[in-house]
């Protein structure tokens, strides 16, 4: 009897240990998983969704750290609030359409099940969708005046400015106020210090899309809209506190180039506002590296006036050697 307890309790142990050896290995590899969902959308954003299709869904997804907030001079926490919403937002749809398309798949038969008697209509419109699959989507934003998804849309895509420069001025066209579409979709990025805009920041791309709403917005052609009084007061106050808040990290002239970048193009979107200096105006040109932009500042009637056309000729000489503007 006593030899059967001991060979029993033994059994036990090793049973214990084996299992608790299983359980080590499937924590390792649930991390791992989730190690590479949260890596795949920002190396492969098209292959993403579909992916995510064939990992397991036994732990929610890991945010992705470039979308956390992070304490800075003076954050608002109405931004923190929302910011965090909008991303347990982005986690409950990234669950749904997870469900939706296991749901088509088991529904769907067989592709080879299926017949299609216009296979050139079909790839005709299906190349469409390719090339600009969220097209819709993003003009649905801007005509219904949704300013968190739009900021979002851009956030997500804000590696392929080219395209973005290209799509959204278009959409905010549709809007029917623009100019308070685009002051809300930049939010209050003027409280956060310019550690913000470093590349070590895990909120860089928030404010790469803020900044980037505002050239879309001068590339519109923002001389022809008409902008409200209520949205040009509200502009001029975050201009002043954008400026309030760089002098108290060592001054204008010593803001980063897209912290400076973002108030330049609040400025020629919206106005300058009494309190701005010649000089400011010089730094934030020399700091900006306006070639970048060159082409949105121009469609710029607040700043074609306040700078001469023959001073036009010089700026991207004056960023070069770092001289002063005058004007």
């Amino acid at each position: 009897m006593a030899d059967n307890a001991a060979t029993s309790s033994a059994n036990l142990r090793k049973l214990s240990d084996s299992l608790l050896a299983l359980q080590c290995c499937l924590t390792e590899l649930n991390q791992h998983i989730n190690s590479v969902r949260s890596i795949i959308p920002s190396v492969i954003p098209g292959l993403a969704t579909n992916i995510s299709t064939l990992l397991p869904t036994s732990s929610p997804p890991a945010t992705e750290p470039l979308l956390k907030s992070e304490s800075s001079w003076e954050s608002d926490p109405s931004e923190e609030e929302e910011e965090e919403k909008e991303e347990k937002e982005e986690e409950e749809e990234k669950e749904e359409e997870l469900l939706s398309r296991r749901s088509e798949e088991v529904q769907s038969p067989h592709r080879s099940e299926l017949k299609f008697p216009h296979s050139s209509e079909l790839k005709s419109s299906r190349s469409k969708e390719v090339q600009f699959p969220h097209r819709s989507e993003l003009e649905s934003f801007c005509k219904s005046m949704n300013s968190s998804e739009l900021r979002r849309y851009m956030v997500t895509r804000v590696s392929d400015t080219n395209r973005l420069l290209e799509e959204v001025p278009k959409a905010l066209r549709l809007s029917p106020h623009p100019a308070r579409l685009v002051l809300d979709s930049m939010g209050k990025i003027y409280f956060q210090g310019r550690n913000s805009y470093t590349k070590n920041s895990r909120m860089v791309w928030r404010r790469k899309a803020a900044v980037l709403v505002l050239e879309c917005f001068l590339l519109m052609r923002v001389d022809k809209v008409e902008i409200e009084k209520e949205v040009k007061e509200e502009a001029d106050k975050a201009a002043l506190a954008w400026r309030k808040r760089m002098i108290a990290e060592g001054g204008v002239g010593k803001a980063c180039e897209m912290d400076a970048r973002g108030l330049l193009l609040l400025l020629g979107c919206f106005g300058i506002p009494g309190g701005f200096s010649n000089e400011d105006i010089s730094d934030l040109l020399l700091i900006s590296h306006i070639t970048k932009i060159y082409r949105a500042l121009r469609r710029s009637n607040v700043l074609k006036a306040k700078i001469p056309d023959t001073e036009w000729r010089y700026i991207q000489c004056l960023n070069s050697n770092n001289q002063n503007l005058k004007y």
